[in-house]
């Protein structure tokens, strides 16, 4: 995933929960749970600083939307670079229910919440993982690539294991 224009965002659709494009495996449509996550970011310059950031939208309307983030504004980048978010209680994993209810997480909490971001809305499309244009809703899981400083592109990987429950 590449991101084109320094100093505005790109974003991506991870996870679609309405599947509405028909690409994810998934049937259920009420919430995503994450059970691991992973991020590996190469830029290909030492001169380019990054940010990225993995959320769900918790809010969506023609105009705007709020997007609570996992990892975020933590991930500035400026070198190679892999993150996890992953773990596990006895021999079982940690689950993360991304949920939302009423414009926040019903189950957990985000203290990086962006709120009426214009760059994400009803009205326009984001690419899936499979370069397909998508719609954004309520529910679905992004990332948002953002050049600060320098000119040239740069790459990232996510994994996500999940399930979708009703």
């Amino acid at each position: 995933m590449l991101a084109a224009v320094t100093g505005t965002p790109d974003y991506f659709m991870l996870i679609d929960l309405s599947n509405a494009g028909g690409g994810y495996k998934h049937t259920e449509s009420g919430s995503i749970q994450c059970i691991n996550l992973g991020v590996a970011f190469s830029k290909l310059r030492s001169n380019d600083v990054w940010a990225m950031d993995v959320g769900v939208i918790l809010r969506i309307d023609g105009t705007d939307a709020d997007i609570g983030f996992l990892a975020g504004s933590s991930l500035v980048l400026d070198s190679t670079i892999v993150f996890n978010l992953k773990g596990s209680h006895g021999n079982y994993p940690v689950i993360v229910d991304l949920a939302e209810s009423g414009g926040d997480f019903a189950s957990i909490a985000s203290n990086v919440v962006e709120f009426n971001d214009s760059d994400l809305n009803t009205g326009g499309t984001i690419n899936d993982v499979s370069g397909a244009a998508q719609t954004p809703a309520v529910g679905d899981v992004v990332l948002r690539m953002l050049r600060t400083v320098g000119n040239d592109d740069a790459t990232s990987v996510v994994t996500m294991d999940y399930r979708t429950v009703a």
